[in-house]
């Protein structure tokens, strides 16, 4: 079959300029992302009704093949398409969490699967040629015609679920999204078979679904373009941040906020400090006071796991925030990203932790654990002050006499006195039993002999009482001085103020027994 230079042009025009514009459809929306499922479908699409138009043009240049195409190619693939629209709208719907179909995607294939099994079973129609030997007519089969209502089922199919979806959703670009796609769809079906209705009477457009369907893959990429739908990079990269499960926040070169997300904000939220970004990136908050994060970034250019400690003004209470940090250089400025999150839970348990462990649970003193390696280290670094040794007399007779329980409230009321007494700058601690211990840095032996007897009045002039009891705790006391010119270790200087503890104890025992 030979044709003119006009047939010819017609012929590309109808099938192989559709083809050019759906390879750059595809190529467009391949370069947004290969990854993304939603563009490898619009492709996949793109790339079925390509061997749709490729097969018919060549089709009508040897018409001897033509029921072979059409059989074989044009209607399973057509299908094919279709189905993959379908899954192409159930991604993107199940991306918003709107619906779940049972066994999709793989029922949207099953009438694809079926067409290009019943091909081979239909039998081939037969061609003819139409107005004036330019466009080529096949014999409408029963496997031609199911197709064809096939297409007709998904179309609207397809129609009837995107508007149902579109009705739906409340967020504001997906719900444009399929109002778009709905409005377009029936505009394009109007629209052809508006020009079918004005062709004159027994003149046909020829291969109307695959056009409609072409020009809807077309209304679908255009308008996953222009919506976001199918975001490009820069676009994951900020629903990244939306959805991040920590505080992001993102400063420019002026220090504005440009990027921050809902985890973010739920500390200003919360707290009520409207400048919380500001005063976490420009004031030292640090448990240390090692400086502030814009501070530590100039000098090191990244943060990671810094723990700060903020203020709520409204109450007494603080919370913690971990802090990783970093600048970024773009276009010759700075950025400066910022991820945090609450630990407050974490930093409440480890200081009950902490508690366990080096704090007496009696009388709420330091323990032996926390007080040895604390004082060794200022024995070490100070090289001057005074280890003091406290213990009760007559505590098991109390006991024994008054129960535990008047023992334990005795303890109790020895660890307050000396709590008043102590300095700031005094370590305290419970060793165990009735033993007291303090050590008073960058003392002398003067200042020690004041401070052990301002503690022997505190005892007399404070009875101890407990409802119709009341009676004078007498504490044993011993000291020892830290000389810097002495190196030793802790154990040396908690010996000498044990012995010099046992000599106050015979002296007020002998005072006693006069």
């Amino acid at each position: 079959m030979t044709y003119d230079a006009t047939t010819l042009l017609i012929y590309c025009c109808a099938f192989l300029l559709p083809v050019a514009i759906l390879i750059c459809l595809s190529l467009f929306v391949l370069t947004r992302g290969l990854h993304s499922l939603e563009n490898r479908l619009i492709a996949f699409i793109c790339c079925c009704y390509m061997v749709s138009f490729i097969s018919i043009f060549f089709a009508h240049l040897q018409p001897t093949i033509h029921p072979y195409l059409t059989n074989y190619v044009h209607a399973p693939i057509g299908i094919l398409s279709l189905s993959a629209l379908m899954h192409l709208a159930y991604w993107l719907i199940r991306n918003l969490n709107q619906v779940r179909i049972p066994f999709a995607p793989f029922i949207f294939y099953a009438p694809a699967a079926a067409v290009f099994i019943g091909a081979f079973f239909a039998p081939l129609p037969t061609t003819g040629f139409e107005n004036g030997n330019i466009w080529l007519q096949n014999t409408m089969t029963p496997f031609i015609s199911l197709v064809y209502s096939l297409s007709a089922i998904l179309l609207l199919g397809l129609l009837g679920f995107a508007s149902y979806i579109a009705l739906k959703i409340r967020r504001g670009i997906q719900k444009k999204m399929f109002y778009y796609f709905s409005s377009v769809l029936i505009i394009i079906i109007g629209a052809f078979y508006t020009v079918e209705w004005l062709l004159p009477p027994q003149t046909a457009f020829p291969f109307m679904s695959m056009y409609i369907q072409v020009a809807c893959i077309l209304a679908v990429g255009a308008g996953m373009v222009h919506l976001e739908l199918s975001p490009s990079i820069a676009n994951r990269y900020r629903e990244l941040i939306t959805v991040a499960p920590i505080g992001i926040v993102i400063l420019d070169h002026e220090f504005r906020i440009s990027e921050i997300n809902d985890n973010a904000r739920e500390p200003i939220e919360q707290y009520g400090v409207e400048n919380i970004v500001h005063q976490l990136f420009f004031n030292d908050l640090s448990l240390n006071h090692s400086g502030s994060i814009y501070d530590l970034l100039t000098k090191r250019g990244i943060l990671t796991n810094h723990i700060v400690r903020m203020e709520d003004p409204f109450s007494d209470d603080a919370y913690f925030l971990s802090v990783n940090a970093s600048i970024l250089e773009e276009e010759h400025h700075y950025f400066y990203y910022l991820s945090y999150f609450d630990m407050t839970e974490e930093m409440k348990q480890q200081q009950r932790l902490h508690q366990l462990a080096y704090e007496d649970q009696l009388t709420h003193l330091p323990n032996r654990a926390y007080f040895i390696p604390k004082v060794t280290n200022l024995i070490n670094t100070l090289k001057m002050g005074t280890l003091i040794l406290m213990d009760l007399n007559s505590f098991k007779q109390i006991n024994d006499t008054y129960g535990h329980k008047i023992g334990d409230y005795v303890l109790q009321f020895t660890a307050q006195l000396l709590r008043d007494a102590a300095q700031p700058t005094h370590e305290l601690a419970r060793l165990g039993g009735d033993e007291f211990v303090l050590y008073l840095p960058d003392s002398n032996e003067a200042f020690a002999m004041r401070f052990v007897d301002d503690l022997r009045t505190r005892f007399v002039s404070n009875p101890f009482q407990y409802e119709d009891l009341s009676f004078i705790i007498s504490p044993s006391i011993g000291y020892a001085i830290v000389h810097a010119d002495v190196s030793a270790h802790f154990e040396y200087y908690y010996q000498l103020a044990d012995d010099a503890m046992y000599v106050d104890k015979q002296r007020i025992k002998k005072a006693r027994d006069l």
